[in-house]
């Protein structure tokens, strides 16, 4: 199994659905960040690269999920307020 069939895989699962991913891979030719978007990934980034790099990354995909969690938790408590 490689790297894009385990995210598919985490991504299948209602269980697991919901774990960021981010892929470092040493391949860097056209397409290939295609392939980790396909598969499920939320971030991607090509080696070599600096540690600071591949933290930054990772911030970001976190920093976006959880300001889009607090967007729905948002939306969903106007909802019950306006239907409660």
């Amino acid at each position: 199994m490689d790297g894009w069939e385990a995210t598919r895989r985490l991504k299948a699962n209602t269980r697991t659905a919901n774990i960021p991913v981010v892929a470092l891979t040493g391949h860097a030719l056209a397409g290939i960040s295609e392939g980790a978007k396909n598969a499920g990934c939320d971030a991607f980034v090509t080696k070599p690269c600096l540690p600071e790099d591949l933290v930054k990354e990772i911030r970001k995909v976190l920093e976006a999920r959880s300001l889009a969690a607090s967007r729905k938790g948002r939306r969903s408590a106007k909802y019950a307020k306006a239907n409660g």
